[in-house]
């Protein structure tokens, strides 16, 4: 019976958290997806009407639910060096939709639509360096 008593005895033990290395950041986390430098956006978002915005100078992004318009403003001025007009957020409740016996729902969705000044383009592939 020793053996099972010891085996019992460390599966008890708490596990060790996983701290970074020396000269490593700390992992950051998954829900966001960075693009370019910027912190707030999760990804540019392409639809029907997004697609139609574009040529009339407004790029529609996906962006975190915390996420506010001044702050992304700076962000975008600073790292893609465009001149912001206005932003207008979008916000889309999530569905509830049956899953099995209960019902659940879907997350609520953002989006800024962000209007440059006229003959710029926003370019999400290429951060001003």
């Amino acid at each position: 019976m020793r053996w099972f008593n010891k085996d019992k005895a460390k599966r008890l033990e708490a596990p060790k958290p996983l701290a970074p290395e020396a000269g490593e950041a700390a992992p950051k986390p998954a829900t966001q997806i960075l693009l370019g430098s910027l912190s707030l956006v999760a990804r540019p978002h392409q639809s029907e009407k997004a697609v139609r915005l574009e040529q009339a100078n407004q790029y529609t992004l996906a962006v975190l639910p915390g996420a506010q318009k001044n702050e992304l403003k700076k962000q975008l001025e600073k790292a893609y060096g465009v001149h912001v007009l206005k932003i207008s957020s979008v916000r889309l409740p999530g569905k509830k939709v049956r899953q099995r016996q209960t019902w659940g729902q879907r997350s609520t969705r953002r989006y800024f639509r962000v209007r440059l000044k006229a003959g710029e383009v926003l370019d999400v592939n290429k951060v001003k360096k």
